[in-house]
């Protein structure tokens, strides 16, 4: 039956996911899991709240509950700090990753104005964002060894360069 433009627009699994990422729920229910009030004591967060967050996160197979305790799923480890998948900075909110992708929510404002949305939501561009917040700066250094790591082979292979007589790479993040 393919899918619908409704599930394809649909955000608040996206912002649960970012949401407990950035809370650290994965590794704070660990594998005995844990209750929402632990949970919301461990982050100071309102538990009913975070309960709806983490029910909804049952059901897209993120955490399951088993004698109400939570308890991350093969998919939400994923979300883990150690996680091989590496993929936690670019869903934490409070990394260069999640942040920029948070501006995201201004595209609109964006395309009707051609202003930048990430200057318009935290008052500064991107780059001045990272030079003014020394956090930022290494989890987007951390973010680009990342990507180079995982992606920067399949960018090679997969993007058609023929049109370019030179091609340059500068570096990011930290030089990689």
């Amino acid at each position: 039956m393919g899918s619908s433009i409704l599930a394809m627009a649909e955000l608040a699994t996206p912002m649960a996911i970012r949401v407990a990422a950035t809370l650290g729920l994965v590794e704070r229910a660990g594998g005995a899991g844990a209750t929402a009030e632990q949970l919301a004591a461990g982050t100071g967060t309102a538990a009913p709240a975070l309960r709806l967050m983490l029910d909804h996160l049952v059901s897209a197979g993120v955490f399951e509950l088993d004698a109400g305790r939570y308890r991350p799923t093969e998919l939400g480890l994923q979300m883990r700090e150690d996680a091989p998948e590496g993929i936690k900075p670019l869903l934490d909110i409070n990394c260069a990753g999640g942040r920029a992708e948070l501006a995201f929510a201004d595209l609109l404002g964006t395309i009707t104005t051609g202003a930048p949305a990430y200057e318009h939501r935290y008052g500064r561009d991107f780059w001045a964002d990272l030079d003014a917040h020394p956090h930022l700066r290494r989890s987007f250094d951390a973010q680009m060894s990342w990507r180079f790591a995982t992606q920067a082979a399949q960018i090679a292979a997969r993007f058609d360069w023929s049109r370019f007589a030179r091609v340059l790479d500068v570096g990011g993040g930290d030089g990689n």
